[in-house]
């Protein structure tokens, strides 16, 4: 009787490790298609059943006790195409990887503005315009400024050697705020602002707030608030360059050098503005002939619309993700900026500089 009890617990024992040698285990890496950006929390799940995962901030997943055969294996991430495999489970461990590619279909807008955090823009709690890069591109304008004027009817500018001094609904300068990812954008002068050094093509797209703001930014945003979004590089390694070149002397240079790697990306730009500016008439109205019609209604002038000027900005920005409700991120900028007024009209120049750092 004994020996009958301990042949079948043998035989139990020997059936279960047969099952238990029998299963499989799947691993591997999930990434950008043509990059080796790791996609972290990117769902991995085998179709028709209830077992899968999300990928680690290093792109991994791992799924545990899959018996031996065959099945449709899905990946899916925001942004990307979903992409699947058919693949046949041997026993042990299976290595399966994927490259997403992203995708080109549209996505309801998201937006920042308003609130600091991203949100859907019909769920946004403030009226907000979007301009996209698609539409930047369409109407190829000199300067954003017009670009801005072109889509939005409540938008206006004049621009002077001290900058541009933007309009919503008629309210000027000192009621628009300007934010250059959210954050206040740095370096106006006399009120004004330098948008001239922010590259067309290093913009994702424009955010217009219409209408007052006060509550969530201050008393500068009575008229409204602009938000200007920049690109992120996609790539471990990327280099631009890119230079536009005017009349009177304008140059445009910006350049940018990217660099990425797993949890941790740099991105470090120069630009570079110069105009020898221009003067639209030699002769001016005189104040004093009101007074003595003996004297010359017109006498010469040398004071100009628009003045000769040189400005550089740099800026430094690093980002470290910790995981996917904390990132860190810090942004330099160094900002400088010279006035040479006719020395005929003016016994100076004009010069201005500005250093911030945001955490």
């Amino acid at each position: 009787m004994q020996l009958k009890r301990l042949f079948l617990i043998v035989l139990l024992f020997l059936f279960t490790q047969t099952l238990l040698a029998q299963t499989a285990s799947l691993f591997g890496k999930v990434k950008e298609k043509e990059s080796d950006n790791s996609l972290c929390g990117a769902s991995v799940y085998i179709e028709g059943s209830t077992q899968g995962c999300a990928s680690n901030s290093n792109g991994d997943y791992q799924i545990k006790n899959l018996k031996i055969g065959e099945y449709t294996l899905l990946v899916s991430f925001s942004g990307f195409k979903t992409a699947s495999k058919t693949i046949s489970l041997k026993e042990g461990e299976n290595r399966i990887n994927f490259e997403l590619e992203e995708s080109q279909s549209e996505l309801g807008e998201v937006v920042i503005t308003g609130t600091g955090t991203h949100y859907k823009i019909g769920d946004v709690p403030v009226q907000t315009e979007i301009i996209t890069k698609k539409d930047i591109e369409e109407i190829n304008g000199r300067n954003l400024e017009e670009i801005i004027s072109n889509i939005s009817s409540s938008f206006d500018y004049t621009s002077s050697s001290m900058g541009t001094n933007i309009k919503i609904n008629g309210l000027g300068k000192d009621y628009v705020l300007i934010l250059l990812n959210g954050k206040r954008l740095t370096g106006g002068v006399g009120g004004y602002t330098d948008l001239s050094r922010i590259d067309f093509d290093n913009i994702k797209q424009v955010e217009i707030i219409k209408g007052a703001s006060s509550t969530l930014y201050g008393s500068d945003a009575i008229a409204g608030v602009i938000n200007i979004i920049t690109k992120k590089s996609k790539q471990k390694f990327e280099v631009n360059s890119n230079t536009r070149v005017g009349a009177h002397g304008e140059l445009k240079q910006f350049n940018s050098l990217s660099f990425r790697k797993n949890k941790f990306q740099s991105k470090t730009t120069y630009s570079y503005k110069q105009t020898d500016g221009w003067q639209l008439n030699g002769m001016e109205y005189n104040s004093k002939w009101d007074s003595n019609h003996d004297l010359p209604y017109l006498v010469p002038t040398y004071d100009k619309p628009v003045n000769k000027s040189r400005a550089y900005t740099i800026t430094q920005n690093l980002e470290y993700d910790v995981n996917r409700k904390l990132n860190l991120n810090v942004d330099l900028s160094w900002y400088e900026k010279t006035l040479y007024f006719p020395f005929k009209g003016r016994m100076h120049n004009y010069y201005y500089n500005n250093r911030s750092v945001d955490l």
